[in-house]
């Protein structure tokens, strides 16, 4: 239903994240854990399912154990939402586009004039998604 909108307040991306969360705990169990900040994630907007892509995208690339899980941090830092994911790639390297993070970049550069960042090291996987104000009630 988002999806077409340009812009969601980021409680409604937390809600679907919710849902989408309980399918991915079902399918990977204690896998993969996703941690989320929501103190810090409140009265501002982001394109919609943005959070549900940045979290395929790291299992895509990621391989997921028990014994060495795959750990994904959602938060505020600054004017970003910062999501964040150890790296331990696959051994198989799966097929990469590169349509999924491309994507995200071409929709925040029409709307924000702040730039997605991406930042990639030996142990983790960052990128930092301008926030934008919700406009301001008459």
């Amino acid at each position: 239903q988002q999806k077409e909108k340009d812009l969601v307040p980021i409680e409604e991306e937390l809600k679907f994240l919710d849902s989408f969360e309980f399918l991915i705990n079902l399918r990977f169990k204690d896998r993969i854990t996703i941690e989320v900040d929501r103190v810090g994630l409140q009265n501002f907007l982001v394109a919609p399912i943005v959070l549900q892509l940045l979290i395929e995208n790291a299992i895509k690339h990621n391989e997921a154990s028990s014994e060495f899980p795959l750990t994904i941090e959602i938060g505020k830092e600054e004017e970003f939402v910062v999501v964040r994911n150890n790296v331990r790639p696959k051994g198989s390297v799966a097929y990469s586009s590169g349509i999924g993070l491309s994507n995200i970049i071409e929709r925040y550069q029409l709307l924000s004039n702040r730039p997605v960042h991406i930042h990639e090291d030996f142990q983790n996987f960052i990128v930092q998604i301008p926030i934008i104000d919700q406009p301001k009630s008459a």
